[in-house]
């Protein structure tokens, strides 16, 4: 009898710890997927997300439950939309002045059909110029549907405007949603980006400064995504563009400002933006 009272007893509690068992697997079952979420900045910073700090930049949560979250680096604050199953991805070059600073905020959304990917780019200021793999696609905020999948660069640039270049693999049967900042370009004083033959005509006060801007300084073409750099009429995004030059090539350099080196090139002047050039 005391050993059938025992069998009881154990086979209660093998029945409890079985339905337990089962009841956690049934709401891990029924419990959305979750996300990642990643962030970066310029220099590092605190993470602030929904009021608390969780760590400094770069930071990764690799489990993290779907929903909208504020996200607060520094004097940057947004919210953010974390979807199940898929990494949102946030970097942002952090500055005091708003129109200093610039990001990138990346998420992918599942589309109802496998048979091509989707980009859908949001800017601001909005009306940015959208290319992929160096073929200009139209200007944001707008969806680019029927994309082939893989590796792509993809530039958004407006006059004006630092560019933002974005390093994404397309999926098919998901479309990447990129909300972009761009950083407002400050240029020198219109003096110090006139032709040089202007600047020689110029009081000597100018041909000494000029002297000094164009004295045995070269410009060398630096590797990029695309594998070449535009060589524009004006130093302005939106110039004419007046040819292409190649990383590892050296150029004498004959102006420069802030933000654009004018070269001689093929026997005349053209402006190529000074990110993409090394001037020794």
């Amino acid at each position: 009898m005391a050993a059938k009272k025992v069998l009881l007893i154990a086979l209660g509690l093998f029945i409890l710890m079985a339905t337990v068992v089962g009841a956690k697997y049934l709401a891990d079952k029924q419990s959305p997927e979750l996300g990642s979420l990643q962030i970066d900045s310029i220099p590092s910073t605190e993470v602030v997300i929904d009021g608390k700090a969780v760590g400094k930049t770069p930071y990764l949560a690799e489990k993290i439950k779907p929903g909208e979250y504020q996200i607060k680096l520094q004097a940057w604050e947004n919210k953010v939309k974390v979807l199940p199953g898929v990494l949102t991805y946030v970097s942002q070059e952090l500055a005091s002045l708003p129109e200093d600073s610039a990001g990138q905020i990346l998420t992918l959304e599942k589309l109802p059909t496998d048979r091509f990917s989707e980009l859908a780019v949001v800017s601001d200021p909005d009306g940015a110029s959208v290319s992929i793999d160096g073929l200009e696609k139209g200007r944001a905020s707008a969806v680019f549907k029927d994309l082939t999948s893989g590796d792509k660069v993809v530039i958004i640039s407006l006059s004006g405007y630092a560019d933002q270049i974005i390093h994404a693999r397309l999926v098919a049967g998901f479309r990447l949603n990129a909300i972009v900042k761009l950083r407002k370009l400050t240029f020198e004083p219109q003096r110090q980006i006139k032709s040089t033959a202007e600047l020689i005509a110029s009081p000597s006060s100018d041909l000494t400064e000029t002297s000094a801007l164009i004295a045995s300084s070269s410009a060398t073409v630096k590797d990029n995504p695309l594998g070449f750099v535009r060589v524009r009429k004006t130093p302005d995004y939106t110039a004419e563009e007046l040819g292409k030059i190649y990383p590892g090539e050296k150029y004498p350099v004959m102006m420069q400002n802030d933000n654009w080196v004018e070269i001689r090139w093929k026997d005349k002047e053209g402006w190529v933006a000074k990110d993409y050039l090394l001037i020794t």
